[in-house]
């Protein structure tokens, strides 16, 4: 999709039998778009079933979460600069892309204004920023992890694509529930449904990887991570592949989902770990055992972090080295599998369905993930060709569409805000730290590229 194809969508006004052809098309192939369908509820989601089929009547299938992207960017610019959240509405009605997309029509931006709420509540959780329960891990193998995928996926040499490959990373910790901490609300319209849910029965903090893959009898490989490894998921791949029923030309992972989790929970690493309060001890434990490491002067942190590289903490990322960064991440365990169920993915594969494998099949049951556990971060690459690949961040309910700029700009949301992470975040947003630690961090989203120059040059026309 050049820049030039994209064009003002005069038609916002499909007919009755083209909403309906393509509501039928996403209730087939896209289960979270068909809660609350029912005639009552019909009229009031009229609104995002004709965006969608405006956007395939003009052969933009992604429209939609490309529109929802842009927002979702903007809202963290909106909220890193006051702290306040930028809501749907308001967006809508100053954003350059809507106006262009829309030739400054009013009644088309409603539809869109209308739209969107519904199609956050449907598909994607929007960023509502609560600091209630982060992460209480460090960034850099975070960022590391989701170098090492992008290389992995978008390796012209190998084209693997049409894929997708979902990497869950479990953090060590996540801090102890906060009950004044409250979720930032912006009051969106919420059409959710009311649902009970159980307590603990999926708990992302405590359950047994190996156990629920063996019970789903998935095939996968095991493996701690190896600090001198190279392309180290291309070796998992390699050895996966000899445990599947694959035909000799068989093209795995072209057209499948691959999926990937990493384990760094201390609460697995250490037996009779039993709430996150446990955690703390833990690393009071581990403190006391590395006290050089956790209290001493920059100089001996760095001293004692050789000596100790599987220590429950990371040095300061400022100090640590490219080696160093590569042992921090010993004691990870990876289980790489192929999730069942998910269908063939093709180059027509939409957006939207990719995104239900994600939310609804991670680790074979879909209150994994909808639980909003915050021990649930999951990166989701959408592999469509060599220089498109969108990647989708999955964290609390939350769903963003990733950005580069996103790890300094959102991720610290999400993680203990402390010295050796904001020493990392400074860093890499100078690029001396991704120099150092060799990350590359190309994400290809071309298509997605052209869309948001698009609204600025059609905009500078006029």
């Amino acid at each position: 999709m050049a820049v030039q194809e994209i064009a003002f969508i005069d038609d916002w006004h499909p007919a009755d039998k083209d909403i309906a052809s393509v509501k039928q098309l996403y209730l087939t192939h896209v289960k979270l778009l068909a809660a609350n369908t029912s005639t009552k509820e019909d009229s009031k989601q009229k609104p995002l079933w004709q965006l969608l089929t405006v956007a395939h009547l003009n052969h933009k299938p992604s429209l939609v979460i490309d529109l929802v992207s842009t927002y979702s960017h903007e809202r963290i610019e909106r909220y890193n600069s006051d702290k306040t959240l930028l809501r749907i509405k308001d967006w809508v009605l100053t954003s350059t892309t809507v106006d262009t997309l829309t030739d400054s029509n009013d009644s088309r931006k409603q539809v869109i204004a209308t739209a969107l709420p519904l199609y956050f509540n449907r598909v994607l959780g929007n960023i509502h920023f609560s600091r209630q329960q982060v992460i209480d891990d460090h960034i850099q193998p975070f960022v590391k992890y989701m170098d090492e995928a992008l290389s992995f996926t978008q390796n012209p040499t190998r084209q693997p694509y049409p894929m997708q490959f979902d990497v869950m990373i479990l953090p060590r910790a996540v801090t102890p529930e906060n009950t004044d901490a409250v979720a930032a609300d912006d009051d969106e319209e919420d059409d959710s449904d009311d649902e009970d849910k159980e307590e603990d029965v999926h708990d992302l903090r405590t359950v047994n990887i190996e156990s629920q893959l063996q019970a789903l009898n998935i095939k996968f490989v095991r493996k701690q991570r190896n600090a001198s490894a190279t392309a180290f998921f291309h070796q998992m791949l390699t050895e996966l592949k000899d445990k599947l029923p694959l035909t000799q030309n068989d093209p795995f992972p072209r057209y499948c989902r691959l999926a990937c989790i990493i384990d760094r929970r201390r609460c697995r690493q250490k037996q009779g770990c039993q709430a996150d309060k446990n955690s703390s001890a833990d690393k009071k434990s581990d403190a006391g055992k590395n006290s050089s490491a956790d209290k001493n002067s920059s100089a001996d942190k760095n001293s004692d972090a050789e000596k100790n590289s599987s220590a429950d903490k990371p040095v300061p990322a400022t100090q640590v080295s490219s080696a160093e960064t590569k042992q921090e991440s010993d004691t990870d365990t990876l289980y790489m599998y192929q999730p069942p169920n998910d269908g063939k993915i093709t180059y027509e594969s939409m957006p939207e369905q990719l995104i239900q494998n994600t939310v609804q099949n991670m680790l074979g049951d879909e209150r994994f993930a909808q639980q909003g556990s915050p021990y649930m971060f999951v990166l989701s690459f959408h592999v469509m060709a060599e220089e498109e690949t969108k990647c989708f961040l999955y964290h609390k309910g939350q769903c963003c569409r990733m950005q580069k700029e996103h790890i300094w700009k959102l991720w610290p949301h999400f993680f203990v805000d402390d010295d050796v992470n904001n020493n990392f975040i400074d860093s890499l947003k100078q690029s001396k730290m991704a120099q150092l630690l060799g990350l590359q961090l190309q994400l290809k989203d071309r298509k997605f590229e052209e869309f948001k120059k698009f609204a600025r040059k059609t905009k500078m026309k006029q």
